[in-house]
């Protein structure tokens, strides 16, 4: 609701705005689902004799997956940017000072 408030969007844009919505949100829980079934792995080693090469090594494949997030997270901004008018695309630069705050803190 943010993007939409602070934008403008008309209808047309709106409607390609939600697209981008509803394809992002399904990548993201995806990745997601996939950080939680590595860190429920995880976390299972301490159920036994710990292995810390195992442990390494699930570490850094949620890294590497958190790391794709991220960049599926800039490139959607992209995306939305892309959308904008030269009008829109004043208060998009502003919007993104502020992306880090506004969104940063999600736990979903």
């Amino acid at each position: 609701m943010v993007i939409i408030e602070r934008l403008g969007f008309d209808d047309g844009q709106l409607k390609q705005y939600l697209e981008l919505i509803d394809a992002h949100g399904v990548v993201t829980k995806e990745k997601d689902a996939k950080i939680a079934q590595i860190k429920a792995e995880l976390y299972q080693l301490l159920a036994g004799n710990l292995m810390y090469k195992k442990a390494d090594s699930l570490t850094s494949e949620i890294g590497k997956i958190q790391k794709e997030i991220e960049l599926l997270h800039f490139n959607h901004f992209k995306d939305i940017k892309s959308l904008c008018n030269e009008k829109q695309l004043i208060e998009f630069e502003k919007l993104a000072k502020d992306l880090a705050t506004v969104f940063g803190k999600t736990t979903e």
